[in-house]
């Protein structure tokens, strides 16, 4: 699969909604066969068209090395089916979403994806999956995790910037 093949065809599309970033369960491939795996703790279901909710840029987690999770691919379908059976007892579709660290993802645990996402889209519940290159804190963190570095969220210099929810003052009048 190529990230960017999947981005151009969306940017095509006239009724393709704002790119979101994170989903409750999140992946990380890596292009040396490594899966990781973490839950976003800031997430609310919101609907698309969220007023001051920031979509041209991710929201800042402050995710931890502590709380990548290394999944063996030979576990991930079942780690998939655990995260499922929560979503069916709400009744809602499973989302997930599958960052990875290059363009082209070659990773063996996509396989396991594919197979889960067709055995489950064959039930009445649906799973929805995106794929996205890593986002810039994703990368930090993962390399602190890999190399086993201390990491402070608070001393790292962001380059990007983050998205999400703006709350803005509202203007008072005299």
């Amino acid at each position: 699969m190529i990230i960017s093949e999947v981005d151009s065809l969306n940017a095509k599309n006239k009724n393709s909604i704002q790119p979101i970033f994170y989903a409750k369960s999140n992946f990380i491939v890596t292009n040396d066969n490594h899966t990781y795996y973490f839950t976003n703790k800031k997430y609310i279901e919101f609907r698309i068209d969220s007023y001051g909710y920031d979509f041209s840029k991710p929201e800042y987690l402050k995710i931890l090395p502590s709380d990548l999770r290394e999944i063996q691919v030979d576990s991930l379908y079942l780690l998939l089916k655990k995260i499922h059976s929560e979503y069916t007892r709400k009744r809602i579709p499973l989302q997930i979403m599958i960052a990875s660290d290059i363009d082209t993802i070659r990773n063996n645990s996509l396989v396991t994806f594919n197979q889960f996402s067709r055995k489950l889209n064959d039930d009445s519940l649906r799973i929805i999956y995106n794929y996205r290159l890593m986002t810039e804190e994703e990368r930090v963190v993962l390399k602190a995790k890999r190399e086993n570095k201390t990491y402070n969220p608070d001393s790292v210099k962001w380059k990007n910037g983050f998205g999400g929810m703006k709350f803005t003052k509202p203007k008072l009048d005299k």
